[in-house]
């Protein structure tokens, strides 16, 4: 009796990060997509004392708008209470220097941009949570957007 052995190869993406369901909250960039690293389920299950890294994948609206110069107001809502977040970034360090000239980072409009950058969770309750992002520059707001986590020890 012979006995035949088949091997099946599933191929799978090696990346860590999943794209997560979020809400736009008064966008004026079109939101592709936000990925968050280590997220498998939804909701995300963010660790305490432990750093994620975000991809927001928008679609830039306007020419001539500055990256580098938005402001960045990122925070958790955990039962009805506002949480600062620690965030790390540079929107223009990982888009290939696509629009970068110089100092300015300036996508022209229908580009897409990916806005990377690392979010830390400390000192927070283990407790279910909103995570809020919002990038401004000095007229509007340009992206918010906001995500559902449960926030563990």
């Amino acid at each position: 009796m012979r006995l035949h052995v088949f091997v099946l190869f599933l191929f799978v993406p090696l990346s860590s990060a999943t794209t997560v369901p979020f809400e736009d909250c008064g966008s004026h960039y079109y939101i592709e997509s936000v990925e968050i690293s280590g997220c498998n389920n939804y909701p995300c299950i963010l660790t305490i004392g432990s750093t994620y890294n975000f991809t927001l994948a928008m679609q830039a609206s306007d020419d001539h708008i500055n990256l580098r110069s938005l402001n960045e107001e990122v925070y958790f809502k955990v039962n009805h209470v506002r949480k600062p977040a620690f965030v790390t970034s540079d929107p223009c360090l990982d888009n290939g220097n696509m629009y970068s000239t110089g100092n300015t980072c300036a996508p022209q409009s229908g580009q897409t941009v990916y806005y990377k950058a690392e979010l830390a969770v400390n000192a927070l309750p283990p407790l279910p949570a909103v995570l809020y992002w919002t990038l401004k520059n000095s007229q509007e707001i340009l992206v918010c957007y906001k995500v559902t986590v449960i926030l563990q020890s």
